[in-house]
């Protein structure tokens, strides 16, 4: 199974509202053979304990047993980070940090730029933070300093949809290989 392309796949033309962004991507999912656990809409957190749960439940179902069919993680809610800051992005980093590169976890998420005109679609692999140290790129410093959009720009694992967002949502997927 090549992740990075079917999470591509699931998240082409994803509608920028969470309920319907959830939606689209559990069908796509389940047409795929994928099993998909909802998590649903969240209040809003911080991207750091957003992730450290995310990232709890995608280790804990990677190392004790996975299902029959690779998984797919859904939830959507808004991040909560400081004003002018992408918040897919900070959410991304964080649960690429958490998650430290797990060979079986890979990420994607979407949500509206900072001044609301256009959606951001993030993704990170197993390679992402060794290909970050290669290119000498410091992660955890990165997500310290708000820079998380600059780090997938830098990794070409950022993607900019033009248009107008109100949805502050962002939505998040985690695939269980």
């Amino acid at each position: 199974m090549n992740a990075p392309a079917l999470l591509q796949q699931l998240f082409e033309g994803v509608p920028a509202a969470a309920v319907q962004a959830l939606q689209h991507l559990s069908a796509g999912a389940r047409e795929r053979g994928l099993v998909v656990l909802m998590l649903g809409l969240q209040e809003g957190a911080a991207p750091r304990d957003l992730a450290a749960v995310h990232a709890g439940i995608a280790l804990q179902g990677v190392r004790e047993g996975r299902a029959a069919a690779p998984t797919l993680i859904l939830s959507a809610g808004p991040v909560v980070v400081a004003d002018g800051v992408e918040r897919v992005a900070q959410l991304l980093l964080a649960l690429a940090l958490a998650t430290d590169a797990h060979p079986a976890i890979h990420g994607m998420a979407s949500g509206r730029l900072a001044d609301c005109t256009g959606l951001a679609i993030c993704r990170f692999g197993p390679a992402t933070l060794a290909t970050a140290a290669r290119r000498g790129l410091d992660p955890a410093r990165q997500m310290v300093q708000m820079h998380a959009a600059s780090f997938f720009d830098a990794l070409e694992a950022r993607t900019v949809v033009p248009g107008k967002v109100e949805e502050p949502a962002v939505v998040r997927a985690l695939l269980l290989t």
